[in-house]
């Protein structure tokens, strides 16, 4: 009789044990529900709110976030964030297959989340992305691993570097001054002398000067002994926006020998400036 007791309660609670979780997990997937429809609420407020728990819930809305990242905007931002704030690879591949959607706006969130997540697997993706030169948002994925890049990433920074796209390039020179990494200065340098595009330029600009390693702007001036017309103006040019006095000297002798009216210009220009540095 005492066994048939025991056995029967054993069965009861069992059943309860079981009514309770299927009670609880019902409720957690109300609750994601819930916050999946605020989502994709026009109410920014609302939709961080949401976004911030349902990252904070886990694996269990792993599949209705990835889901998400298919549906109109702005649901994919959030989605997005919320799993980069999840940080749980199984999002990667979700991630990866947004990274090709039409919408630009949404492959940039997916790389940023991609970015957040971290880790390998996630660094390969977005290397490999970069790697395809007519992929869209290549500097976006730059930008992304550069969040979480170290030393052992340089390799493919200094790369970079050299792309044609200047996105790119802008977010490696970005990364690459980040990483104080005195083996590149020299490349940096060289940059500030050919560089092209106006936004690369000015990032140049910025990166070196936050550095404060004079052994730069000395690769720089040595710029000015190139035969190269645009190369010696875009030489003078950073050292004007580099505000280096030290070449103050040596634009003064370019001049005395200089024959194009171009690079004269250009050097006047720049003395009058770094003259007038205090």
């Amino acid at each position: 009789m005492k066994r048939l007791i025991r056995c029967v309660l054993v069965v009861v609670c069992l059943s309860v044990f079981s009514f309770t979780g299927a009670l609880l997990e019902a409720s957690a997937d109300a609750e994601i529900d819930s916050q999946m429809k605020l989502l994709a609420s026009e109410n920014p407020g609302a939709a961080n709110e949401a976004a911030m728990k349902l990252s904070k819930m886990g694996k269990p809305a792993l599949k209705e976030l990835i889901a998400a990242l298919k549906l109109p905007m702005p649901a994919p931002k959030w989605a997005a964030w919320s799993l980069g704030l999840m940080k749980d690879e199984g999002a990667l591949e979700g991630l990866s297959e947004a990274m090709k959607s039409e919408n630009e706006k949404i492959r940039s969130f997916a790389i940023a989340a991609i970015g957040e997540i971290g880790g390998e697997k996630a660094f390969k993706i977005l290397v490999s992305h970069v790697d395809v030169e007519a992929a869209p948002n290549r500097g976006d994925a730059v930008f992304a691993l550069a969040k979480n890049a170290d030393k052992s990433n340089l390799e493919y920074f200094r790369k970079w570097l050299k792309d044609a796209e200047p996105a790119v390039r802008s977010e490696a020179v970005k990364a690459v001054g980040k990483l104080v990494d005195k083996e590149s200065f020299g490349t940096l340098a060289e940059m500030m002398s050919t560089e092209k595009d106006p936004a690369v330029r000015q990032r140049l600009v910025i990166i070196i000067t936050s550095l404060g390693d004079s052994t730069i702007s000395a690769s720089v001036r040595s710029f000015l002994q190139k035969p190269e017309e645009e190369v010696k103006i875009n030489t003078l040019s950073a050292l004007e926006a580099l505000k280096d006095r030290e070449s103050v000297s040596e634009i003064k002798k370019l001049l005395e020998t200089e024959t194009s009216e171009k690079v004269k210009e250009a050097a006047q220009k720049a003395l009058k400036t770094l003259e007038s540095v205090q």
